[in-house]
């Protein structure tokens, strides 16, 4: 009889070799392109619960593929695609959140603040705001800010723009932003 699959918060450190059945709910790169690069990836259970092979997620462990580890791909209707968390504004800019841990925000701009295009560092940071009026500054970065900017150049609405960012990192640099 086969083994039942491990569940994400069950994970405590006490068992050296798993068995999960996860969908990967993010996949990213870091590192120099074509160089050095490293795919980072949060992986979702069936009841939701995440967790990352770098400590991103709000889980105590984080996994780690070794030379014998197997994966096989698989139909896993039960596990949902994504599970958005959202962060409160008025937490974040109150200081009640843990910068290492990646969060989903939603709002709409409000304005945008500053453009940065050429040379090193692409970036735009405009102002988010949610349902309660609350602000909160956002950056983003190369592709995604020239993404962003492409779509504010070619928006021909007069609706509010919303934004729905996904695992962003929290980090205070000249009061509180997300990037």
């Amino acid at each position: 009889m086969a083994r039942s699959p491990d569940k994400i918060k069950s994970i405590d450190g006490s068992k050296e070799t798993l068995k999960l059945s996860v969908r990967i709910s993010d996949l990213w790169f870091i590192g120099t392109p074509n160089k050095s690069e490293q795919a980072e990836m949060v992986f979702v259970d069936s009841d939701g619960d995440e967790i990352h092979a770098y400590r991103v997620c709000d889980h105590q462990f984080k996994l780690v593929f070794i030379g014998v580890t197997v994966v096989r791909e698989c139909v896993l209707e039960d596990i949902p695609f994504r599970k958005y968390r959202f962060a409160g504004f008025a937490d974040v800019v109150a200081g009640q959140f843990e910068p290492r841990l990646l969060v989903d925000v939603i709002g709409v701009v409000e304005e945008v603040v500053f453009r940065q295009v050429s040379g090193k560092g692409r970036r735009v940071v405009f102002k988010l705001k949610d349902l309660s009026q609350q602000l909160l500054s956002c950056t983003l970065w190369d592709d995604y800010c020239l993404q962003f900017l492409k779509f504010l150049d070619d928006y021909e609405g007069d609706g509010p723009i919303r934004v729905l960012l996904t695992h962003g990192r929290i980090k205070e640099a000249q009061g509180i932003s997300l990037s």
